[in-house]
């Protein structure tokens, strides 16, 4: 695994991780 892969890989997740817990959030409020 290169080095340069590793920050694009963490800012994916991180788009991910807050797409889902603001489905979440927004499922609750309803």
């Amino acid at each position: 695994m290169h080095y340069g892969s590793f920050p694009v890989i963490l800012v994916t997740y991180g788009q991910f991780t807050f797409m889902t817990s603001n489905a979440m959030l927004n499922s609750e409020q309803r």
